[in-house]
Parts: structure tokens; C-alpha cells; sequence
């Protein structure tokens, strides 16, 4: 969007007045909104399957229509009921878990099997290995490792 005054600048990181605008710092992701057809279903499932602990629930008109989960020092998970954006999102790698290493995923990877949670395996990507976890609504929550697969292994 062009602005209406020529002498401001574009954007807000363009230079006004000689001076870099740049905007005030931030301390990272505070919370996550994910949608889903069932908050009940899905507060359980999250819980269960990457042990995290409900920190609050939404109720309107006796039923649950938000959950908010979490583990300590991390960003909170919150699911909110909207069946129709989590319809739409199906298929898509929206949240993302950081795991140690390619070990650790392995052993991700171990229990997701023994605890029969719909996952692809440990895949090798271009930015490291990951483990694709579908949750109830079909939605993607990646488990990815920050180590990069050197040229010999890819």
C-alpha cells in the first residue's frame, strides 16, 4: 500500500529521515492458536500424546469451547473450537516441536509406534530429520530436529 504522505517511507523497515526504522524487540512465540472440530478430543489427544498439561478450559453454554495447554518455560498450545478452519487445515504442518537430535526423534519415533499415534517415521528433509504426527483433525504437528543431515547422509 502506497502511503498518502511522499515523504514517509513504504514500509514500515524503509529508511525515514536517514534513520532505519526497525521495529522493538520481542521475546519470540508467546501462544499458538490452533482450531479443531472437538476441544475435548483434542485437549486429550495433545495432553496424551506430547504429555502437555491443560493450563485453562473455555466453557459457554456447558460445553468446552477453548482449551489452553502448555509445558514449562514453552509457548502454550491453544485449541479453539472452529471445525470449519480445522477442516480447511487438514493435511497441513502448522505447529512444529523441537526435539535434541536424530536420538531423540528415534525415540519419538519408538513411542509414537507403541502407542499406535498415526505418524510417518523419522524423514530426512532439508533441514533436518522430522517425524509427521497427524492429529484428530488431520492437521500436521511435525516433531524436527535442529541438526542439519550432512552431504554423506543425504
Amino acid at each position: 500500500m502506497e502511503s498518502l504522505d511522499p515523504t514517509m517511507p513504504d514500509t514500515p523497515s524503509e529508511v525515514a529521515h536517514g534513520v532505519p526504522m526497525l521495529p522493538p524487540p520481542h521475546l519470540g512465540i508467546r501462544h499458538l492458536r490452533i482450531p479443531v472440530s472437538n476441544v475435548t478430543a483434542s485437549t486429550d489427544w495433545y495432553s496424551e500424546v506430547f504429555g502437555l498439561s491443560v493450563l485453562l478450559l473455555e466453557e459457554e453454554e456447558n460445553r468446552v469451547v477453548g482449551a489452553v495447554l502448555g509445558a514449562p518455560e514453552r509457548p502454550s498450545l491453544g485449541l479453539h473450537l472452529d471445525p470449519l478452519r480445522a477442516m480447511a487445515l487438514a493435511g497441513f504442518s502448522l505447529v512444529e516441536f523441537a526435539v535434541a537430535s536424530r536420538e531423540a526423534l528415534s525415540k519419538w519415533d519408538s513411542w509414537l509406534e507403541e502407542s499406535g499415534v498415526t505418524h510417518t517415521g523419522v524423514v530426512e528433509g532439508p533441514l533436518g530429520w522430522y517425524i509427521d504426527v497427524s492429529d484428530p483433525d488431520g492437521l500436521i504437528v511435525q516433531l524436527h530436529t535442529p541438526e542439519h543431515p550432512s552431504v554423506e547422509e543425504s
